[in-house]
């Protein structure tokens, strides 16, 4: 379900798409910083459906492992804007 829901998302630049992460074109700090925005709002989305069908504990959980995966593609990346001499 949610991995469809991503793949309908409408992501400015799509990063989950590992492609983008090599592609000069878009792997940048403004690119990247949208689509952190974008993965937010998403996120956000998907919580909202989630909450439906978790107790609150389950959803806060559900939440923090969002919040970790926003955290682990910004430094990813980072990183590799800072490796291709983008950053």
């Amino acid at each position: 379900m949610q991995n469809d829901s991503r793949k309908s998302y409408p992501f400015t630049v799509d990063f989950y798409n590992k492609q983008n992460w090599v592609n000069p074109q878009v792997l940048n700090p403004p690119a990247v910083g949208k689509f952190l925005d974008e993965q937010t709002q998403f996120q956000a989305q998907t919580a909202q459906q989630a909450a439906q069908m978790l107790t609150p504990a389950q959803l806060q959980a559900y939440e923090q492992n969002q919040a970790a995966v926003r955290q682990m593609m910004k430094m990813q990346l980072s990183s590799l804007i800072q490796m291709s001499g983008g950053g």
